[in-house]
This record gives structure tokens, sequence and C-alpha cells, in this order.
């Protein structure tokens, strides 16, 4: 497990995690009732699953395949 609250590894990761092609959106979330790193995609690759760790020091990273995401103003 990791003394880092999840909140500050987000932070710390997240412009990296977007920065990876087909990534749309990073966040928080709750993965079996314990706090995870969610990362959604436009489309669930080999490519994706290899270049996405599966923690983040410490902190279990969930990949969801999303599609397009759209703000609230792109409809």
């Amino acid at each position: 497990m990791t003394d880092r609250p999840i909140e500050d590894v987000l932070r710390n990761h997240s412009d990296y995690l977007m920065g990876i092609d087909g990534v749309v959106s990073v966040g928080q979330g709750l993965c079996d009732g314990i706090p995870c790193i969610r990362v959604g995609v436009l489309e669930l690759t080999n490519s994706l699953r290899r270049q996405i760790p599966d923690t983040l020091q410490g902190h279990p990273v969930d990949i969801l395949e999303t599609g397009p995401v759209r703000t609230r103003d792109d409809e």
C-alpha cells in the first residue's frame, strides 16, 4: 500500500496519463471498495494496456473504455 494520499498521486500523474494517446479522462473512483485511479480511454487496446500502469505509487489503476468524452458545452 502507500502512505501518499490518492489525491496527491492523481495530481502528480494526471498530465502523464492524459498525454498518452487514446486517454480521454483521469479521475478517482472506487475499485472493490478501495480508492483507485480511473483512466478513461477511447478504445481499450493492448498498446494502452502496456502504457498505463496497473498501480501508481501503491494505488490501483482501473482502465475503462469510455469512448469520446464531451463537456455539456459540446452538446
